[in-house]
Formats: structure tokens, sequence, C-alpha cells
């Protein structure tokens, strides 16, 4: 029996040594090393399975629907369910926090594959608002953790952004208006346009009356205010107007056959499109109110 625990204790202890010798050798360190990173670190993408995030997210605006777009993160089977969640955000420019009460789901998909989803008619009663879409994994096994990234839209038909001119302060020939639509509008790709300079500030693009006449007067595309003056009334007869019919959806004006006119100070304009503006599908008009359809800047002509 001494012999037997004898032989035992021995066996241990060459076990031991041998164990020691591959580690001291660095044969598998890196095995004992991935598991004190997983337990040190058990809030890391990695404990977490390799959830892997969601990226390149973008949409699509069409009439009152949205569709997002995204390309799922490439990873481990953890990932068997994706989870598609929206929030109206109004007028706000910002989105809440990937996990926030606040979104809604809308969508589950059973795979780690989809890439995009159709929120139909999303915009409709909203013309204009700000959409956040949120794309999660649906892991149930790994609860502590939740991969996931956020996308903010304009919904409906809305005129986001606006670039003017030169910079030198003066409205003149070839000068250039920038307008950039969330969707295809259904302005020809390539016309020309009225454009009326108002003395007190207002620049009409399709004003409606070919001489120009008041500042009141209706235009087709858009109207710029936030100059305090601009010397004095000047027509841009016949000035140019190119669409583009893929994204970026603009439109430039190029100023035409006016004269020269300085603009006061350093204004930040404003611009409003025109209601008859309306989207190529679905024929929604553009929105007219709010900071989330009026952009502005600071470039000047």
């Amino acid at each position: 029996m001494k012999n037997n625990a004898l032989r035992r204790a021995v066996g241990a202890v060459v076990v031991l040594g041998a164990a020691a010798s591959l580690l001291g050798h660095g044969i598998v360190g890196s095995t004992f090393a991935l598991f004190n990173g997983e337990t040190t670190n058990s809030g890391s993408q990695f404990a977490a399975g390799w959830i892997p995030i969601p990226t390149a997210m973008k949409a699509a605006e069409s009439g009152y629907t949205i569709t997002p777009s995204w390309t799922p993160g490439a990873g481990t089977p953890t990932v068997t369910t994706q989870k598609v969640y929206y929030f109206d955000a109004g007028a706000t420019s910002t989105c809440p926090a990937v996990g926030s009460a606040s979104y809604t789901l809308i969508s589950t998909f059973n795979n780690n594959t989809t890439g995009t989803i159709t929120d139909t008619n999303r915009a409709n009663g909203h013309n204009g608002d700000y959409y956040c879409y949120e794309v999660t994994d649906g892991s149930s096994t790994y609860t502590s953790w939740t991969s996931g990234a956020t996308l903010r839209t304009s919904g409906g038909m809305a005129l986001i952004g606006v670039v003017l001119g030169t910079g030198d302060g003066t409205i003149e020939n070839n000068d250039t208006i920038v307008l950039t639509w969330n969707q295809r509008t259904t302005l020809a790709a390539s016309t020309t346009t009225n454009v009326c300079v108002y003395a007190n500030g207002t620049v009409l693009i399709g004003d409606s009356n070919a001489n120009c006449g008041t500042s009141n007067d209706t235009y087709s595309i858009a109207k710029l205010t936030g100059a305090t003056s601009i010397g004095a009334l000047h027509s841009f007869k016949t000035s140019t107007e190119i669409s583009t019919t893929a994204t970026p959806f603009t439109t430039t004006i190029t100023l035409k056959n006016g004269a020269n006119e300085s603009v006061s100070a350093t204004p930040t304009w404003t611009a409003t499109p025109s209601t008859s503006i309306t989207s190529n599908t679905g024929g929604i008009a553009a929105c007219a109110t709010g900071t989330n359809c009026t952009p502005t800047t600071t470039t000047n002509f």
C-alpha cells in the first residue's frame, strides 16, 4: 500500500513539473491568458462571444416610406437574431443612445444576415421629422452586453441642406445656390428659372413674377432669408437649374443675366422650400415649417 501511494505521489510531481515546464516556455500560456482576459473583462465584446456591431448604416426615403439598411457584423453563430427599433425624434437632431427605452421594436429577424428593412409609410402625418433607427443583436445568451448601432434620417419630403456662393459678400453672375433634398424631387433635370433678389434681404428662387414683384411673391423652388439688406432689387433671369436624379439629391441654381449687389454683414441664411416641390415617388409635398424642414447656412454669396 505504501509503495502504491509513493508511486502516485511521484506521478503527481511529474505531471505538475511538466505543466510548469510548458507554462514556462509559453507553449500553453496564451490559453490561460485568454481565460483570465474573459474573467477580468467580463463586459468586453470578446467575453460576450464576439457579438458583432452592425456597420455602414444608411437609409433611403421614398414618399413617406423609409428603408434603413446596414451591414450585419461578421462574427460567430452567437448572433442568431437581429432586432430593429425606431424612434420619432421630431425636430431633434440627435438620437437616443443604443439600448435606450425610447426606441420601439418594429421587427425581429431570426438570422444574422439580413441587412435591410422597409418601414412603410412611417413618416405619414409627420412629414419632415427626424427618425432614429437602432439595430441590435438578439442574443439570449449574452444578456449583459448588446451590440448595436443607430442611424438618424429625415422622413417624408424635406430640404436638408443649403450652400451658397463664393463667400465674397456679393451676389453676382455665376454664384451658385445648392439645395440638398432627402429624396428625389420632380424638378426637371435641367432647365432655367427666375431668381429675384430683394432689398430687404430676401431671395426668391423660381419667382412667379418674371420681372420680380415683391418679396411676398410666390416661388416654385425656395426662399432665402436672413440678410439685413441687399442693396437694391435685382433679377437674375434665366438662371440655370440642374437637379440630380440619384443620391445625393441636389438642385444647383447658377445665377445668370443679373447685376452685382453687395450683401450686408455676414448673415445666417435660412432656406424655406416651396410646398409645390414634391417627391418623385408618392408626390409628397416638401415640408416648409420647423427647423428640420428649413435648413440654415453661414456660407454666403
